[in-house]
């Protein structure tokens, strides 16, 4: 598996330097050669700037397509202070404008661009969004209608589309399957100010905002009407994305619309009879905050959408310091009150799961931050079969500097003086504020998960102001071309070189539709070859305010022939080609197509000889095609019969729902990363009552009371409160013989944050069993110890026969990361000793403690101990009898150091000793850290208030810097405010800058190496090897593993379980995991099993996972924070 995963890599790396020799990807070309001399310039004055029209700076879009039909793709640049331009393609990358001759001069502050044949007469019309500050009556949206002689006539006001809402974007699609184009329009009022758009309230969600899109549904004769209100059309937000897909593959195309500002994005479920449904909060985990461009496509080649919604984290830390303002988990908190879905500031990339859901996976995939970001757009630029990004960037004025908004705040709002010479020192400020030129970007698809930041290769080297983009194959050569709408300077024209090193093939299509829909919108394509899949959906509207060409291209790699096209047109007919040459343009017509089919993903396509057709390629070559059975539907794993667990949860009345008491540690210590008063629940399995038959006990908060799952005959569980000591934390907990009497005894570990150091809530709990499962609290056999813990793991460590503890502590409340002491307590006929300091004191600081596992790692017949934890290395306590000796140096794992979760053991590379697999942070955060740049903090009094300040610093383009901003330092440590006068001065400094000297020294210091959940294998000689889990492993913290041998094929094999809810503001919530089933290969290696396969779906905040035996079944429980717990049963017998 390892050898296998290295060739992959090595292959994919050779395929990148061979687009880094000579020449860039892309290159710039000229107007003098173009001769497009296009540039949107914007310029402020007395009447427009930011304070008349807020959205002054924003930009424009772009529209791509054939207007002419001579085979070449044409270009019309949205204007905003400055009239439209449309530029005829003359061929080899020369165009000319033909704005005047063609009727298109405008006076309108145009946004949105959308290239669509609206009429269906086979002419391509252009409909044009408006915006701007004018009055109403100037501001409506045009539709240019194709005359086909070279001129268009304006007629949105014939049409019913001459809307007057300050539109930023229309997309054009058939939602109501009637089989001609609807309209959506996304729409941006300016009637705002920046307090009231982030002013926290309820939120609008029936229509009665002015800033709620709008549906217009095409009549049939030319005209359209607004049906927003009985489509369900009704949600308030300041759009700036808008991206047209079928998310959950029913066949019925969904909208997904970007917002800014504290309006959520929305997802719009079409519901197929005519109405949508907002779906944001039930689909999406998070949203990125500031919404802008988005673009929707199968981005990792499994038959799913993906969505990718620009933000406005940048890349360096400079001007992160200065431009991204510091969070709050209270206003999150009261957001999630009002009805809103988690939103934070960077980019977010929405894996399809394939069950109806997402997980955001941005900062995995190494695309989460680029900026003052507009417009992505998703399409194979190298030709290499896995689709790349392509962003655009930069805003006219830095109003997003932090030190210029403290100035507006304090200086600007002065009331004093006449209201025109404030107007004019508003005006002279903003005109001081340099521009935010960036970099656009462009990311390489790594084929796994991961994108590769490759613009300066790609030819990405110039700061621009950018904003709507296209992309088309302008001069015919096979690869994609771009055209980027720039503020104050020229458009830029991107020409693509893919075509000359004639490594990587492609394919063009243009189809050809039914009536009344000629561009086959909505059509879907699978292409298939070998064992490789791609997926795209035709929909125009992409990026930012643009418009793609309707000729759809793929890239092949080194492929010359596809296996499989599949084509399936909106109303379900369906062609399949075989053996389709590359290197071509065909086309595809619908009346050529077949009666409805449906087409699996997942099995080999059947096909019938006696219904063929041929299409026709540019090359004149004909290709068969066949009809097949099928249709591409998302697997429900919550039904289907061939999954391999069943959520059962209803079925034996385990539905447990933990609540959470509502504590905030970052009132207490503002710089902590995340919540420690939020780690339950916990479950111990055993048979508590003699029956024969397993129950489990899961644990409660604070404030509410664990309980008892009895298994009664029928197989069903019956809940039984333990009602004691309610006002603790219950953390881990343990069903075992405390007093040797035969029955299982429970111990409870006493946890959380919630109380004052030393408080007699943290005292850890036993309760004896009378043998018929009641319990009694046993107040004299512990030893008193009021640590806030986290586990309890028992073994026979002094060889007498009865069971010894480790009991783990968590954390010392409001002095975070500082160690709590762990203990070893020595069972004396019932009695519980604390042998901690004779035989292992280091454990009393060891750190803080997540998991304790016993296992004999050396082999001599005595329990070993080892532990993971937070700022720990996976560290190992061998058992000398007398004592435990530290031998995490000697074997092998003393620089893996992490934010470890869980530890399970298992053989599973069948060499007879036990190895690991180890739960971790995983790699979809903010936080990276490696052996040579380590995350750390350092945690000392700085301020000498009596409190520990834990600040933190990572890497960033390998310096070494503060990672909190600098209002979040200043709430820990107030001194900090006259050290760090600006925001600017704090951007500049490193972390050793930040601090005196003797500060430092006197710090404590905790440092993570490794971040990715893992394999820990043992190699036989003392001596560990760590190996990464597969990328799925790492898209959120892992809490919970068990190992079974899943498919019955004498390997061992893990279900991981995960998530957490309690990041600080800035960080958010980790939350992409939907559990994980890991199949064992028998040598080490480990093979995701896709959900549709597995069933075995857990999102939320999952926190434990226990196995239990149900017959000859098994049975998954698994706890989770703050909502209810989930029982699986595994169907296959073990």
């Amino acid at each position: 598996m390892r050898n296998k995963a290295f060739i992959l890599f090595l292959l994919a790396t050779l395929m990148l330097c061979s687009c880094t020799e000579g020449e860039p990807l892309f290159v710039s070309v000229p107007p003098s050669h173009s001769q497009i001399e296009f540039s949107n310039d914007i310029e402020e004055d007395s009447l427009n700037n930011i304070y008349s029209f807020m959205n002054i700076y924003t930009g424009a879009g772009v529209g791509v397509g054939d207007i002419d039909n001579d085979g070449l793709t044409d270009i019309y640049m949205a204007g905003n202070m400055v009239s439209s331009a449309l530029y005829r393609n003359k061929g080899h990358l020369r165009f000319e404008d033909i704005t005047e001759k063609s009727g298109l001069t405008s006076q309108s502050w145009a946004t949105g661009v959308s290239m669509i044949d609206i009429n269906q007469d086979g002419w391509l019309d252009i409909y044009v969004c408006v915006s701007g500050s004018a009055a109403v009556s100037e501001r409506a949206n045009l539709l240019y209608i194709n005359q086909k002689n070279g001129t268009f006539k304006e007629e949105a006001r014939n049409y019913g589309l001459a809307d007057t809402a300050q539109a930023t974007q229309a997309a054009f699609f058939d939602y109501d399957k009637d089989g001609d184009l609807d309209m959506f329009l996304i729409i941006n009022p300016v009637d705002y100010t920046q307090s009231s758009v982030n002013r926290i309230r309820p939120k609008k969600m029936k229509g009665e905002s002015n800033s709620t899109d709008k549906l217009y549904r095409n009549n049939g004769d030319n005209t359209f009407t607004d049906v927003s209100a009985e489509a369900g059309i009704l949600v308030e937000g300041y759009s700036l994305g808008l991206g047209i897909a079928d998310l959950n593959n029913d066949g019925w195309p969904d909208v997904y619309i970007s917002n800014d500002f504290l309006t959520n994005d929305v997802l719009y479920l079409n519901q197929g009879n005519g109405t949508f449904r907002d779906a944001t909060d039930t689909l999406l985990k998070h949203t990125s905050f500031a919404g802008m461009g988005n673009d929707i496509a199968d981005f990792n080649n499994d038959g799913l959408m993906d969505i990718l919604v620009l933000d406005m984290l940048p890349e360096d830390n400079r001007r992160r310091k200065t431009i991204v303002p510091s969070g709050s988990y209270d206003k999150l908190q009261m957001l999630s009150e009002r009805g809103y879905t988690p939103q934070y500031t960077r980019n977010t990339l929405q894996l399809n799961n394939g069950n109806g859901t997402f997980s955001e996976i941005g900062q995995f995939a190494g695309i989460d931050k680029t900026d003052w970001s507009w417009s992505i757009l998703i399409a194979d630029y190298d030709n290499d079969g896995y689709k790349d990004a392509f962003i655009t960037n930069g805003f006219r004025r830095e109003l997003g500097d932090l030190d210029y908004i403290n100035y507006q705040q304090q200086e600007l709002s002065n009331p004093f003086g006449s209201e025109d010479n404030r107007k004019q020192k508003k005006l002279k400020a903003i005109k001081n504020l340099p521009s935010a030129a960036v970099k656009n970007y462009f990311f390489k698809n790594s084929g796994d998960l991961k994108f590769k930041n490759v613009s300066e290769i790609w030819g990405s080297k110039e700061k621009t102001l950018s904003n709507g983009s296209a992309f088309a194959d302008f001069d015919n050569d096979g690869d994609l071309d771009l055209i980027v709408n720039n503020v104050n300077e020229k458009a830029s024209l991107l020409e693509n070189k893919s075509d000359k090193d004639k490594q990587n093939n492609f394919l063009k299509i243009r189809l050809e539709g039914k009536k009344d829909n000629l561009q086959g919108i909505g059509t879907s394509i699978t292409l298939i070859t070998q064992n490789t899949k791609q997926f795209y959906q035709h929909y125009l509207s992409r990026g930012y305010e643009s418009s793609i060409d309707p000729q759809i291209h793929f890239g092949l790699g080194a492929f010359k022939k596809i296996d499989s096209l599949i084509v399936k047109w909106p109303d379900g007919k369906t062609h399949i080609l075989k053996d389709v040459s590359s290197g071509q343009k065909i086309f595809i017509r619908y009346d050529e197509a077949t009666s409805t089919s449906s087409i699996h993903q997942d099995k080999e396509l059947e096909t019938d000889s006696n219904t063929t057709s041929n299409a026709n390629s540019e090359s004149g070559d004909k290709v068969d095609r066949e009809a097949s059975a099928g249709n591409t539907q998302f697997q429900d794993v919550s039904s289907s019969k061939n999954i391999m667990f069943e959520d059962v949860t209803q079925v034996l009345g385990t539905d447990y729902r933990h609540e959470e008491n509502n504590f905030n540690d970052f009132n207490i210590q503002p710089l902590m990363p995340h919540l420690q008063s939020k780690n339950g629940p916990k479950i111990a399995t055993g048979d508590i009552n003699g029956d024969g038959l397993e129950d489990f006990f899961i644990g409660g908060s604070a404030g509410h009371s664990g309980s008892f799952y009895v298994r009664t005959p029928d197989g069903k569980f019956k809940e039984r409160p333990l009602n004691q000591d309610e006002q603790c934390e219950d953390m881990g907990s343990l069903l075992f013989d405390a007093d040797s009497d035969g029955d299982k005894d429970l111990y409870v570990v006493s946890g959380g944050s919630e109380f004052a150091k030393g408080d007699v809530k943290y005292q850890d709990r036993l309760y004896l069993n009378d043998g018929k499962g009641n319990f009694v609290k046993d107040i004299s056999s512990l030893p008193e110890f009021k640590s806030s813990g986290s586990v309890v793991a028992a073994s026979d460590f002094d060889g007498d026969g009865d069971l010894d503890l480790f009991v783990g502590g968590r954390l010392v409340p409001g002095e975070y990361p500082l160690s709590p002491k762990s203990y070893l307590l020595r069972n004396d006929a019932g009695n519980f000793t604390d042998v901690t300091q004779t035989m292992c004191p280091q454990l009393l600081e060891i750190g803080m403690v997540t998991t304790a596992i016993w296992s004999d790692i050396d082999i001599d017949g005595t329990p070993d101990l080892i532990l993971t934890g937070e700022f720990m290395p996976i560290t190992i306590f061998l058992n000398k009898g007398s004592e435990f000796i530290n031998e995490t140096q000697a074997a092998g794992l003393s620089k893996t150091s992490g934010w470890w979760n869980t530890l399970s053991p298992g053989d599973f590379d069948n060499d007879g000793d036990i190895d690991f697999m180890a739960g971790n942070l995983g790699t979809n955060s903010r936080f990276r850290a490696t052996i040579e740049e380590p995350l750390c903090i350092y945690a000392n009094d700085y301020d000498k208030n009596g409190s520990i300040d834990p600040v933190m610093c990572y890497y960033v383009d390998g310096v070494n810097y503060i990672a909190h901003t600098r209002d979040e330092l200043i709430k820990q440590i107030s001194p900090m405010r006259v050290r760090f006068k600006t925001y600017e001065d704090y951007a500049k400094v490193t972390f050793s800058g930040a601090f005196l000297p003797k500060e430092l020294e006197d710090a404590q210091v905790f440092r993570a190496d490794n971040f990715e959940s893992s394999y820990i294998e043992n190699l036989g000689n003392g001596t560990f090897a760590v190996h990464s889990l597969p990328n799925l492993a790492q898209l959120a913290p892992i809490n919970g593993i068990v190992t079974l041998d899943v498919n019955l094929d004498g390997n061992l094999d893990a279900l991981l379980v995960g998530n957490n809810y309690s990041g600080e503001a800035t960080i958010g919530n980790h939350d992409a995991g939907i559990g994980l089933c890991l199949l064992g290969d028998g040598k080490g290696g480990f093979n995701p099993l896709s959900l549709d396969k597995s069933g075995f779906f857990v999102d939320g905040d999952a926190k434990d996972i226990k196995l239990m035996k149900d017959n000859n079944h098994s049975l998954v429980l698994v706890g989770i924070n703050s909502s209810e717990m989930k029982t699986f049963k595994l169907r296959t017998n073990n």
